[in-house]
């Protein structure tokens, strides 16, 4: 398996996530490398905000479209009346 994705190993052994050398009682926190930390975040970021951006384009489109039904007379097609249309 090492030699097929040899990225991965090489990436797991330099996140060090282990207890500070400082902190020797039970209550040691466990440090987590900035640098691992950065490349998770920025991971999740690639996948997260492109599906937000498409979901926020879409419910911009829905008021776009919503709206201009109204002024072309979806009201009165549809016989509404007070607050039908909200």
């Amino acid at each position: 398996m090492a030699d097929v994705m040899p990225g991965i190993m090489a990436n797991e052994k330099r996140m060090n996530v282990g207890t500070d050398s400082e902190d020797s009682g039970s209550d040691a926190t466990p440090s987590i490398d900035p640098e691992a930390e950065r490349r998770l975040r920025r991971k999740c970021d690639f996948h997260i905000i492109p599906v937000l951006f498409v979901l926020y384009i879409l419910s911009f489109l829905d008021r776009i479209n919503i709206g201009n039904a109204r002024i072309q007379g979806l009201e009165a097609d549809l016989k509404m009346r007070g607050n039908d249309y909200n």
